[in-house]
């Protein structure tokens, strides 16, 4: 059997399992709609108004590669006023993010890649271009578009070695999905290796940098920064203020353990707590009080004077957050997740912290790495000593940041180089 049926065998099989998997999905939708009278995903699976322009389809899947798209979202808007830009997701996070940061565009749940519906959304809304961020290799989704005859750009392009892993397992079935994408515009050399050894046609794939580099949602005026720390109850008193962002289960003793001990040395230390995900909030604050710490919730009122600890059960600040910071670190990486954006603090200058795990981020740890502008901790005892080593050494906490911001500054670009790429295919294709 060739390469070619090997792959339409695959896709078949794929199929098959998603028509079955297909049922309990509807039954389970229509069990949360109508026995729980909980919001269903259909109710924002369609656009409630079809726009009078053409329109311009960006599927960012949640709230990391929300944020990671944000310059293209302006570039796009400003070079092509005559086109509408509807941006899909696949999380309630993800879904909050496009509200909160473009009000003004049209959002939409990505749906399940399932028979008739994925095809019924495509040809409802009708977008003369699909822009997948980061690593959205949804079979069904991208045969119907070639069908359909929408040109797809895969852009901030990412494989993580796992990931890598598993589809070389399956390589006339990958190889068949990938001829569906016109344009695979990838971050690093290594992720454009792995694409191109999974099957994408090498005339199409294009290094353009990490668009991450470029963003510009955490950017904190002096008055708001002011703002913030009122809010939060912060004051001259407090050192040193320590960050911990995007944080899993499995990570939040660790944070309640090393903050202790961090308290214990810097009596005035302060904690902003913002985890992963909002609905861990409850548990951690429990955990916390076996550690005799206090939370305090980020939504509990305006201003919090309170010396007490802070945890964000809010969405959409953590960037803005990480501006207050005498010390930050970046969770998903003391637990094997693989790690969360550490762009995001190195822009404002800010020492980090991680754990070992940082997979998804390979090519950015290991440049943070090679120039000394992160700290990597094994457990609690690691990480608390790492916080008051920094806290104690400002002179070294202040030249990592540095280094951090001037690794950022180097590497921006990717967005311009993106949008460039695109509209060469726009101007061939539309």
């Amino acid at each position: 059997m060739n390469g070619n049926k090997k792959g339409l065998l695959g896709y078949a099989i794929y199929m098959l399992l998603m028509s079955i998997v297909s049922i309990f999905l509807l039954l389970y939708e229509a069990y949360t709609s109508l026995w729980h009278r909980r919001s269903s995903r259909w109710n924002r699976l369609f656009l409630a108004t079809i726009p009078d322009k053409p329109i311009l389809l960006v599927h960012a899947a949640s709230a990391g590669e929300v944020l990671a798209v944000e310059p293209l979202l302006h570039q796009l808007e400003e070079k092509y006023p005559q086109y509408a830009l509807v941006i899909s997701t696949g999380t309630k996070t993800g879904y909050a993010l496009v509200q909160r940061f473009f009000p003004h565009l049209s959002v939409v749940y990505f749906p399940w890649d399932i028979p008739l519906v994925t095809k019924a959304w495509l040809r409802h809304i009708s977008p003369r271009l699909i822009v997948m961020v980061e690593t959205e290799l949804w079979p069904y989704f991208l045969r119907t578009a070639a069908r359909l005859q929408i040109p797809v750009v895969m852009v901030n392009g990412r494989i993580s070695k796992k990931t890598f892993g598993f589809l070389r397992h399956f390589p006339s079935f990958v190889r068949y999905i990938l001829s569906s994408i016109q344009l695979f515009l990838m971050q690093s050399e290594h992720a454009a290796v792995y694409i191109k050894q999974l099957g994408a046609y090498e005339e199409r794939i294009h290094i353009t940098g990490n668009m991450k580099y470029d963003q510009t949602y955490g950017q904190v005026s002096p008055t708001y920064k002011k703002s913030l720390q009122q809010q939060l109850g912060i004051t001259d008193k407090h050192y040193p203020i320590w960050v911990v962002g995007s944080t899993h289960i499995g990570e939040h003793e660790h944070i309640c353990n090393a903050f202790q001990q961090v308290r214990h040395a810097f009596p005035q230390a302060k904690l902003i707590y913002v985890p992963r995900y909002i609905n861990e909030v409850e548990k951690i604050i429990e955990m916390g009080r076996t550690w005799h710490i206090d939370f305090v919730k980020r939504s509990e009122g305006k201003p919090l004077v309170t010396d007490s600890p802070i945890i964000v059960d809010t969405m959409g600040e953590l960037g803005q957050l990480y501006s207050l910071a005498d010390i930050v670190f970046v969770g998903g990486s003391l637990t094997p997740i693989g790690g969360h954006n550490v762009l995001e603090p190195a822009s404002h200058g800010k020492p980090i912290i991680v754990g070992p795990h940082m997979e998804h981020f390979a090519d950015v740890f290991a440049s943070f790495q090679e120039q000394h502008a992160i700290i990597t901790v094994a457990n609690a005892k690691e990480l608390a000593a790492a916080c008051m080593y920094l806290a104690k050494h400002k002179q070294v906490a202040m030249d990592i940041g540095k280094t951090g911001l001037q690794i950022v500054q180097a590497n921006q670009g990717a967005t311009e180089k993106t949008i460039r790429i695109i509209a060469d295919l726009m101007r061939k294709e539309l």
